[in-house]
């Protein structure tokens, strides 16, 4: 997958812009809340920057072996910006697609550029699929997912072991975090440098739950610290990047190519601290049910098939771009 010859390279930072720019209503797969609005200013720098880092993290861990998707075609609406022409530049078939409800978690955001390019550029409805992307927070994410209200989602993997456990028919589909991304990161300023330089200090995160604060207790407990030893600020709204940025905490949870890379486009040196400096975590992957994996196996593998094409991609033109910039 990692060396396959795909179409020539296209701007994936100004695609993206071009579909998520606040003035044009922010749709995404959904309407964009304000704040995500504001974290999703980012250059194109960043944004291939964090589809490198998804890349090689998926060569890292390794995914499984996909099949090409089914020939199939689409009657649906191209999304917006995008041609006619699939991936290899022809046009897909006539017929009916399939629908597929895909869960991406947290919020509409750029650790998510993969999926949104991989629609823009009509990878989905070239593999005969018409795909319909949800944001929901992990826990109730694996929970719809089940019960096949969502048919495959992109789920922390250290969510998918207690859930199978409690008997929800979940399986890991396909690697797409080769490891951990979930980090801990402040400003260089903060004096924060060690995860024992945590103790005391004022963290941020979105609650307690999901794989940011497994991460953060394992990263604790490395230390001899623990939750109880931080003064932790929950953000249920996902604004702990802000409140770094502006002071009002002193660290925060956040993922490796998110938050950390706006601050520095903010002009900001960063320190981040990685989980996996403490134990190694599954990184999150596709996750769908049992039962949508026997119905749906094609159209899922579909899926799963635009979108490590999109990766590739986008790792491809990071490579150009860093090439020109040399």
């Amino acid at each position: 997958m990692l060396t396959q010859t795909l179409a020539p390279v296209r701007h994936h930072g100004r695609r993206l812009a071009n579909m998520i720019r606040p003035g044009a209503g922010g749709q995404v797969g959904g309407r964009l809340a304000a704040g995500a609005r504001t974290g999703l200013r980012v250059r194109a720098s960043a944004l291939l920057a964090g589809a490198a880092v998804v890349l090689s993290a998926c060569a890292a861990g390794g995914s499984p072996a996909v099949p090409s998707p089914t020939a199939g075609g689409s009657t649906a609406a191209s999304p917006a910006g995008g041609s006619s022409a699939g991936p290899s530049g022809a046009a897909a078939a006539s017929g009916p697609a399939t629908k597929l409800v895909v869960g991406l978690g947290y919020i509409p955001s750029v650790q998510f550029a993969q999926f949104y390019l991989a629609q823009e550029a009509g990878y989905y409805r070239d593999a005969g699929l018409e795909v319909t992307l949800e944001n929901k927070i992990d826990p109730d994410l694996v929970t719809l997912i089940g019960q096949g209200a969502i048919d495959i989602g992109l789920s922390d993997g250290t969510s998918v072991i207690p859930a199978v456990s409690q008997g929800i028919p979940i399986v890991y589909a396909a690697t797409i975090y080769g490891s951990n991304p979930s980090i801990v990161f402040a400003k260089e300023s903060s004096g924060i440098h060690t995860a024992a330089d945590l103790k005391g200090r004022k963290l941020g995160i979105p609650g307690k739950y999901g794989s940011s604060w497994i991460m953060l207790q394992a990263l604790l407990r490395s230390v001899g610290l623990t939750p109880s030893d931080l003064q932790l600020v929950l953000y249920p709204d996902y604004g702990q990047g802000v409140a770094v940025q502006q002071g009002a905490v002193d660290a925060a949870t956040g993922f490796t190519n998110n938050e950390p890379v706006q601050l520095q486009l903010a002009g900001e040196k960063v320190v981040v601290l990685h989980g996996d400096q403490a134990t190694p975590l599954p990184g999150p992957g596709l996750v769908t049910s049992t039962a949508t994996l026997a119905s749906k196996a094609a159209t899922s593998s579909g899926l799963v098939h635009s979108v490590q094409m999109e990766m590739t991609y986008s790792a491809g033109d990071l490579t150009i771009q860093i090439s020109r910039r040399s």
